[in-house]
C-alpha cells in the first residue's frame, strides 16, 4: 500500500481506527445492571465492569448506549448526568439501575481482539490508509480521501446493522439547542 513506512506506524494506525470505529458504532456492547434505592446515586462503570467479572481482555469504557431505571429509559441531562466519562450520576431513586454502554481496544494493544478482526478487518484498514496517506513523504489527498470515504461507508453500515439488529437499543440523536435569527 505505502512503501517504506515502519511496521509500528502501521499498528498504531490500525489500533487508532479500530478505536476509532468502536467509539462510533457502539458496535461491543456490555450491560451492568445494579439495584440500589438511594436518592443520589453516581456510578463509575468501568468499576462495575470489574466488579462483576464481565470485563473482556484489553478493553476499555467508550460510550454510555443506554440507561434504563427499572425498565424506563432514561435520558442524559433530563434523568442522569456524566460529571466525566465513565461515570454517572442518577438524582432520581430506582430500584434497578441497567446501564448499557460500548467499549473499545485499549490505546496499548498489540493485536485487536479476533471478534472485531474477523468481522471488520476491511474497514478497520481503510481507517489505517486513509490515516496513513497524510504522513509526512507519503501524502496522497486522493488515497487519503477515498480510503476516508470507505471507511465512513462501512460504519454507516455497521450501525445501520445494529439499529436493525437492536430494535430495543433506541436510537437518540443528542438534542441540540440551537438559536435562529
Amino acid at each position: 500500500m505505502i512503501p517504506n513506512i515502519m511496521n509500528e506506524i502501521m499498528k498504531r494506525e490500525v489500533v487508532k481506527a479500530a478505536r476509532r470505529f468502536c467509539e462510533d458504532t457502539n458496535i461491543f456492547i456490555i450491560t451492568e445492571t445494579v439495584s440500589s434505592e438511594s436518592d443520589v446515586q453516581t456510578f463509575d462503570i468501568p468499576s462495575l465492569w470489574a466488579a462483576s467479572g464481565n470485563r473482556q481482555d484489553k478493553m476499555e469504557f467508550a460510550n454510555v448506549v443506554l440507561v434504563t431505571g427499572d425498565e424506563e429509559t432514561l435520558y442524559e441531562s433530563s434523568d442522569y448526568t456524566m460529571p466525566d466519562k465513565g461515570s454517572i450520576a442518577i438524582e432520581k431513586a430506582y430500584r434497578s439501575i441497567s446501564i448499557m454502554a460500548s467499549v473499545k481496544p485499549e490505546r496499548a494493544v498489540n493485536e485487536l481482539p479476533e471478534s472485531l478482526y474477523n468481522q471488520y478487518a476491511e474497514f478497520i484498514c481503510y481507517g489505517a490508509a486513509s490515516k496513513l496517506y497524510t504522513v509526512a513523504g507519503h501524502e496522497n489527498g486522493d488515497l487519503h480521501q477515498y480510503y476516508e470515504r470507505e471507511y465512513i461507508e462501512g460504519m454507516r453500515k455497521v450501525k445501520r446493522w445494529r439499529l436493525n439488529s437492536f430494535p430495543h437499543q433506541p436510537f437518540s440523536p443528542r438534542k441540540r439547542n440551537r438559536s435562529f435569527f
